[in-house]
C-alpha cells in the first residue's frame, strides 16, 4: 500500500516538474524576445513590418529593427526542424512590409519532382502532330516509317500510343523502345 501512494506522489511530481520545464521554455522564448525589444527602444531604432509564413516555428506580422537581416530573425523566431534554409540569403536585409517565407524539405522536393515530370512531358513528341524529322529522332523510326506514321493519323488522329502499332512496321518490340518518349 505504501510503494502505491509512493508511485502515485512521484507520477504528480513528475506532471509537475514537466509542467513547469514547458513553461519556463516557452517563457524564455517571450522573455528574451522582450530584452531584445526593450534594449532596442532604448537606443532608438526604427521598425519594420515583416510577415513570417512557411517553416518559421511563429508565424504571422512581426516587428523587427529596421537593417535586420534575414538571419537575425531566423536566429530569434526559429525555425522547424524541416525547414529548407538551402535556398535564403540570410545576409539580405529586410524592406517594410517583406514577407518571409521558409519552406519545409518535403515542399523542395516535390517541387523538384514536379519540376523533372514537366521536363520529361515538354521532350515527349506527341504521334498526332510531330513532323517527319521529329518522328525520325525516335529509336528505330527511320524515313519510312515517320512517313506511314503521318500517312496513318491523316485517315484517322491516334487515341492513345499503343494505336502506333497499328502503322505497318511497329511491332511490339519497337513499340516497347518508343513507349516512353511518345505522346497523343
Amino acid at each position: 500500500m505504501k510503494k502505491k501512494y509512493i508511485v502515485i506522489i512521484f507520477i504528480i511530481l513528475s506532471t509537475i516538474a514537466l509542467g513547469l520545464l514547458s513553461y519556463c521554455q516557452n517563457n524564455k522564448l517571450n522573455s528574451s524576445q522582450e530584452v531584445i525589444l526593450e534594449h532596442e527602444e532604448e537606443t532608438q531604432f526604427s521598425y519594420i513590418q515583416i510577415t513570417l509564413k512557411g517553416a518559421f516555428r511563429l508565424n504571422g506580422e512581426f516587428s523587427v529593427p529596421d537593417n535586420w537581416t534575414v538571419g537575425q530573425v531566423v536566429n530569434l523566431y526559429g525555425v522547424k526542424q524541416n525547414a529548407d534554409l538551402s535556398n535564403i540569403k540570410l545576409d539580405d536585409i529586410l524592406k517594410d512590409k517583406e514577407i518571409l517565407y521558409i519552406p519545409t524539405i518535403n515542399e523542395i522536393e516535390s517541387q523538384e519532382k514536379e519540376t523533372e515530370v514537366n521536363t520529361h512531358i515538354q521532350n515527349l513528341i506527341n504521334i498526332n502532330t510531330a513532323t517527319k524529322e521529329q518522328l525520325m529522332t525516335l529509336p528505330g523510326i527511320g524515313e519510312e516509317l515517320a512517313s506511314r506514321i503521318i500517312a496513318y493519323r491523316v485517315i484517322s488522329q491516334f487515341k492513345n500510343i499503343e494505336e502506333i502499332m497499328n502503322v505497318s512496321g511497329i511491332k511490339r518490340a519497337k513499340y516497347e523502345q518508343i513507349k516512353d518518349l511518345i505522346t497523343v
